[in-house]
Order: C-alpha cells, then sequence, then structure tokens
C-alpha cells in the first residue's frame, strides 16, 4: 500500500493555516480513496485547489459572527456619562481613556460611542453597532462640547493664577495698568 502524498509547497512562505488545510486534504482523501491520494495533474490544478479551499474558509470566518466582549468596559463608559455632572466632569477622564483604548485593542473589546447602551450579553458586534448609531453623533458632540467647557474651564484657571503671580510680582505695575483699564473704560462711556 502506497503511502498518501501532499500536494509540494508553493512559492510562498507556508503558513499554519495552510498546512492544516492540506493535512485536512490528505485525510479526506484516505477516507474517500481507501488510502490513495490522488496526485493533481500539474501544478496550476495543484495552485487552484489551495486557492479554493482559501476561499472556501475565508467564507467560514465571515459567516461567523464576532461575539462582542466590550459589556464590562461598555457599563464602565454608560456611568462615566451618566456621572459627568456629579463628579464635576472627572469621569469624562475615563471617556479620553476609553476613546484611547479603542484604538489600541480594537471595537470588539471597547465599544464605540453609543454602541456602548445597546451593548448587552450575546449580543454581536454588527448588532451593537446598528443599534447604538443613533447615538453616535450625539456622544461625539458631548465629548466635543464637554472638550470645550473643561478646556475654557483650565485656561481661565491658568488665567487667574498667572494674574496673582503678576500682581504679586510687580504689584505696582499691575496697579497702574489696572487703573488704565478703568480710566479708558470709563472714557468710551463718554464718547
Amino acid at each position: 500500500m502506497a503511502a498518501p502524498t501532499l500536494p509540494a509547497a508553493t512559492e510562498e512562505e507556508e503558513s499554519p493555516a495552510d498546512s492544516g488545510e492540506r493535512a485536512g486534504i490528505l485525510r479526506e482523501q484516505q477516507r474517500n480513496g481507501g488510502g490513495q491520494a490522488e496526485q493533481p495533474a500539474d501544478w496550476n490544478e495543484q495552485r487552484g485547489r489551495m486557492r479554493k479551499l482559501q476561499a472556501m474558509a475565508e467564507d467560514k470566518k465571515k459567516t461567523v459572527p464576532k461575539m462582542s466582549k466590550s459589556i464590562g468596559s461598555s457599563k464602565f463608559l454608560q456611568a462615566s456619562w451618566k456621572n459627568i455632572i456629579p463628579s464635576l466632569s472627572f469621569s469624562f477622564y475615563y471617556i479620553y481613556i476609553h476613546l484611547f483604548l479603542k484604538k489600541i485593542f480594537g471595537e470588539r473589546l471597547f465599544a464605540p460611542l453609543g454602541s456602548e447602551w445597546a451593548d448587552k450579553p450575546g449580543t454581536t458586534v454588527e448588532m451593537r453597532d446598528k443599534k447604538g448609531e443613533k447615538l453616535k453623533i450625539i456622544e461625539i458632540l458631548g465629548v466635543i462640547l464637554v472638550t470645550a467647557i473643561l478646556a475654557m474651564a483650565i485656561l481661565s484657571s491658568l488665567s487667574i493664577v498667572a494674574l496673582i503671580i503678576e500682581v504679586v510680582k510687580n504689584p505696582l505695575r499691575a496697579g497702574v495698568a489696572g487703573l488704565e483699564g478703568l480710566y479708558s473704560w470709563i472714557n468710551s462711556f463718554g464718547k
């Protein structure tokens, strides 16, 4: 009884998936042909068979829905949106962290904005994103608005600190500048 032979390796580097597919071909041939493997007639036929098997494997991967694993991070994201005002916007920093981690680990572990409200156990990534599409624009605008408010608050607090430092550093110049500003303001009403 002759040993079955495997198709020859192609020019490209063989990946573990290719060797697994070849092993599957060999087992199938052994079951169907009683241990005798069919040898392809030529290289083109062998190449066509491998492409067909790869296309079938890719189709299987596409048909399997990816389940969402972002339920925990979605709960944190929901809580941070709900607690922005009570926490004086400190929970908003988690939203920044969530967006950063989504870029690193992907949307399967960290839901995009708007989709966290539709994330339930057993939900696929596509279903979650489809349900959250309506809130996505609203939450993006919310992020921009809260970021602008926080930036203005930080800049105003820094300007107050800078003004205090300037007054302490040179009180005479600060007093003269303040009086000049007051005088020009009063003169603007008289004209």
